[in-house]
């Protein structure tokens, strides 16, 4: 059974039942092969598959007792945009732009990737950013941001689940705002979990996606 393909199907329909029963049966399936990393951004991850050429399944487990790579950089965007689902908790999605100025101090670095580790190259500097919006989603809704949206995602539950539909822009760059320079080069490696760890997580969404 092609549960991805149902999976986006209840995307394009917001129907969250869909998306559930699916996510479920996908991972009661793969479960043995399933394996999550961590991200800099304090949250674990696992791609599920591509549902065509430029879109791609992911899903963000946001546990609030797990450490950030580093607080003073979780100001983003990305080489892709995305549609992202709540499974459990919810999420405060802050909205930033990016404004330029000798008179501030601020520096937006290039996020560049090889392999699973990816590294900061500094792209610009005397720069600041302004809270653009801050909204707040609870678990059944859907938010969108494009790839040169500057955002932050705060967790403020014990445990947010989100599913997120990305479409990959080519030849677009990740990029970070930074209110400090960095006087090291800033790199971080994507490690997977061990075998415990993801059978952890695995077990939470199937309980959370069963009826």
């Amino acid at each position: 059974m092609n549960f991805l393909k149902n999976i986006n199907i209840g995307f394009k329909l917001k129907d969250g039942l869909k998306i559930r029963e699916n996510l479920n049966q996908y991972f009661s399936q793969y479960k043995n092969e399933i394996s999550f990393q961590k991200h800099p951004l304090g949250f674990k991850y696992f791609k599920l598959g591509n549902v065509s050429e430029s879109e791609e399944f992911r899903l963000h487990f946001w546990i609030n007792t797990i450490e950030k790579h580093d607080k003073d950089l979780q100001i983003h965007d990305h080489s892709f945009a995305f549609e992202s689902f709540v499974l459990n908790g919810s999420i405060v999605n802050n909205k930033y732009k990016i404004i330029s100025s000798t008179n501030f101090d601020g520096y937006v670095y290039d996020v560049k990737f090889r392999n699973e580790k990816s590294k900061l190259i500094l792209n610009q500097e005397n720069c600041s950013i302004e809270l653009e919006e801050s909204v707040e989603i609870n678990v059944g809704e859907f938010y969108k941001m494009s790839s040169n949206d500057f955002h932050e995602s705060i967790n403020n539950e014990d445990l947010t689940v989100t599913l997120l539909k990305i479409t990959k822009s080519y030849n677009k760059v990740s990029r970070v705002f930074s209110p400090k320079k960095l006087n090291t080069l800033n790199s971080f490696e994507r490690v997977n979990l061990t075998f415990d760890e993801n059978k952890k997580l695995i077990d939470k969404i199937i309980k959370i996606t069963h009826h």
